[in-house]
């Protein structure tokens, strides 16, 4: 069995041979949990493959990549279609996908709005509490990590190949 780890888009594992028939395994009200994966686990060792998507960021915005298999209903597709031209102009930075389709367009984003700081863990990393007035937050002058290094830390060169793959 061979798991890949996919951070902010859920948990992808093939079985032993990798090929087998997939299997789209969704996660419980309380996200992507030890028995999903235990779960994914079991069916691979079966001999399929398995995405069990994490659900986070909704539905349709986890759906929004795939809009083009759901040519055979046009409405859903459009639906789809209009969500993912938005992931991917920056509209759903927000979104755990946008990070891990696009970090070097939202990590630099974490650093002047702090709501997108918190929604991917970065707030530490950029935004520091008001020493005389706690309910305050500023921008840190630096980065307690840099940019870049964040960039490179997100960065997947698979990813990478299969968003360009997606959009041509």
């Amino acid at each position: 069995m061979n798991s890949l780890p996919t951070p902010g888009t859920g948990y992808f594992v093939r079985p032993p041979e990798n090929t087998g028939p997939g299997v789209l395994l969704l996660a419980s009200p309380w996200g992507l949990t030890p028995g999903i994966k235990d779960k994914a686990d079991e069916l691979a060792d079966a001999g399929f493959t398995v995405l069990a998507p994490d659900l986070n960021d909704g539905i349709v915005i986890v759906l929004a990549p795939l809009w083009k298999l759901f040519g055979h209903h046009k409405p859903w597709s459009k639906e789809l279609k209009k969500h993912w031209d938005k992931l991917a102009a920056g509209d759903y930075d927000w979104a755990q996908l946008a990070m891990h389709l696009w970090p070097e367009r939202v990590i630099p984003k974490c650093a002047e709005d702090r709501s997108l700081a918190i929604a991917h863990d970065l707030e530490d990393a950029f935004w520091v509490q008001d020493t005389d007035n706690t309910d305050k937050w500023h921008a840190r002058a630096t980065p307690t990590i840099q940019i870049d290094e964040l960039n490179a830390d997100r960065h997947n060169p698979a990813t990478k190949a299969a968003l360009q793959k997606a959009t041509t």
